[in-house]
């Protein structure tokens, strides 16, 4: 029995998850994506109570007890109780069929497990530029940017692994 999702976070995950594993297994799969829309639970209760009398007819009677003949007798009871609950829940999702979108997402995943190729990184490139206007140039000088700093953070760190400790109270 597969469980369902608690949450829509839960839904993201589990898609991400999924398509990562199945891009790194062949990364000329085209990825997936649904976006849960609403949710809906339903449980119902149900339960019933049953009881019953049993009255016999004394149709014949020893002469010690003939006072019983042709009357009712009242000899059995039977009481039932039972109960349930069924629970059910359900997601209504929007699946992406977007080519640009698809074709952006399998770049992405590509690009994250290391398959990316040349066209991928063309993709995105368009991609970026299309939902963020970042071209090209900028993108390159936030990387710049980015690489200055790390260096930077490096020389830090190694001047302070050189750096000699001074000796108090000389």
């Amino acid at each position: 029995m597969t469980k369902q999702a608690a949450s829509i976070p839960d839904v993201y995950y589990q898609v991400v998850l999924n398509n990562l594993a199945m891009i790194r297994a062949d990364p000329s799969r085209m990825p997936y994506f649904s976006d849960p829309q609403t949710a809906r639970s339903r449980i119902q209760q149900s339960a019933s109570v049953a009881y019953g009398m049993n009255l016999d007819l004394i149709t014949t009677a020893p002469t010690a007890v003939l006072s019983l003949f042709d009357h009712y007798l009242l000899d059995k009871f039977s009481l039932a109780l039972t109960g349930g609950q069924s629970d059910s829940e359900e997601w209504t999702a929007l699946t992406a069929n977007d080519p640009d979108k698809l074709f952006a997402t399998r770049a992405a995943y590509r690009r994250t497990t290391g398959v990316a190729t040349a066209e991928d990184k063309e993709i995105l490139s368009e991609f970026y530029y299309r939902h963020f206007e970042i071209t090209d140039e900028a993108l390159a000088s936030l990387r710049e940017a980015t690489r200055r700093v790390r260096e930077d953070r490096t020389q830090a760190r190694q001047a302070e692994r050189h750096r000699i400790p001074r000796r108090r109270g000389l």
